[in-house]
């Protein structure tokens, strides 16, 4: 019997963990697709020689991230403006 409710209580929290990674994964999802024009802007600015302009952009994504505390984006945003602006070569894609 008692066995019996530890296999409940385990199953509702496996329940529970996957609901909260669930919608945590979804609002990453969410969050990227909010940066997308973003990011195709500073790609199109990189590929017209124009690296101050999208250096700029790359700040703001930074700052707009950092208010929503979108990690993912921020993460990004650091790695973009120390390679990508440095070594115009090197091409990022995705999130």
């Amino acid at each position: 019997m008692i066995h019996k409710a530890f296999l409940i209580v385990k199953i509702f929290l496996a329940g529970c963990i996957c609901t909260v990674f669930s919608h945590f994964f979804n609002q990453t999802k969410l969050y990227a697709q909010d940066f997308d024009s973003e990011w195709q802007e500073i790609s199109l600015q990189l590929d017209s020689g124009k690296i101050q302009s999208a250096q700029e952009l790359i700040l703001q994504i930074k700052e707009k991230a950092t208010k929503q505390s979108n990690s993912p984006q921020i993460i990004k945003a650091i790695i973009h403006d120390h390679h990508r602006i440095r070594s115009p070569s090197i091409k990022c894609s995705g999130t």
